[in-house]
């Protein structure tokens, strides 16, 4: 099963990615596959890396009263990544910022969320936002207003 192309994908240029020759991201494996590895193109030394995860973090994020996308995506992603202290870039020794992370947010309106606001979340290396349709958004009883509820993957590569 794999995530849906949906146009508010970004990288952290802030410039929309290139869809065309992107696979879709694939959520679980069978017993039989192997865990994907990743080519990256280092802009910086303009040498290819190869990229293996080595974390999925997970969180949930909501706006009570205030049906803000961008707060639950936000609140998510902070869930996800706050919860835990990564120390796998420094026991191999590589720098923190060389992690790329791939953040995933799932909310029931995707064009609602401002991907360079849930980027800024990061706190170490560069990262790309993919917004799909996800999460939960519950009206209240007088219809006046509603709950969002986002959902957030983190995939944290590094060059091995």
């Amino acid at each position: 099963m794999g995530w849906s192309d949906h146009p508010k994908e970004r990288k952290n240029s802030g410039r929309a990615g290139d869809r065309e020759s992107e696979k879709p991201f694939v959520l679980s494996l069978s017993k039989d596959e192997q865990l994907p590895v990743t080519r990256h193109t280092s802009l910086s030394e303009g040498t290819e890396q190869m990229l293996k995860r080595v974390a999925v973090e997970i969180g949930m994020g909501t706006d009570i009263r205030g049906a803000d996308y961008t707060k639950a995506a936000v609140r998510a992603l902070r869930d996800a990544l706050w919860h835990n202290s990564l120390n796998v870039a420094d026991a191999l020794g590589k720098p923190t910022d060389s992690m790329v992370v791939e953040v995933l947010i799932g909310v029931p309106k995707p064009d609602k969320v401002d991907t360079a606001q849930v980027l800024a979340v990061l706190p170490h290396g560069t990262g790309t936002v993919k917004v799909v349709e996800g999460g939960l958004e519950i009206v209240n009883d007088a219809g006046t207003g509603s709950t969002v509820m986002a959902s957030a993957a983190a995939i944290v590569r590094l060059d091995l």
